[in-house]
């Protein structure tokens, strides 16, 4: 099926659910795909204003989160994940991105603690390890032969594992 045609069976969807979040939710990610940034962007802060906080929500602005890092608005999204790990620390993929801000700025160690809560909540998250992997790396990989197998196998360092 063509996107047109999702889009289609979420209008649909939409228009008969009370409440509709998470379908508009994929409705503006998908739009935002499509190339329609600024629409998906729209919709998915008009899905937040004036709602109550709630697991759903938080799914939202990390969702929204990752829309505006694409659309270099970093400051945007940071904001959004601290307002999310705010209200859940456990959140993993508000923790992963924040993980990766931390690597990217030299932080790694807290990159590492942030990593290792997100393991502990979702530990075959497929996204959670390179990140691990790259905290090690980008900390000089000393400590990473003493690191689970699983970590060792992706450091991408010369040395020893």
């Amino acid at each position: 099926r063509d996107m047109s045609t999702v889009l289609d069976d979420l209008e649909k969807i939409i228009s008969v659910s009370p409440n509709a979040v998470l379908f508009r939710a994929v409705r503006a990610s998908t739009r935002f795909e499509l190339g329609e940034t600024e629409a998906g962007i729209t919709e998915m802060q008009e899905i937040l204003d004036g709602t109550e906080s709630s697991a759903e929500i938080r799914q939202v602005k990390l969702a929204l989160a990752q829309m505006l890092e694409q659309t270099g608005n970093r400051v945007g999204a940071q904001r959004l994940v601290t307002e999310v790990l705010g209200e859940d620390a456990t959140q993993v993929e508000g923790l992963k991105m924040q993980a990766g801000w931390y690597i990217q700025s030299d932080r790694s160690d807290e990159a590492i603690a942030l990593l290792r809560t997100a393991l502990d909540q979702a530990p075959n998250d497929a996204g959670t390890m390179p990140l691990m992997a790259r905290a090690h790396t980008r900390n000089g990989c000393g400590c990473v032969r003493q690191c689970p197998r699983r970590i060792r196998a992706l450091c991408k360092c010369p040395g020893p594992r």
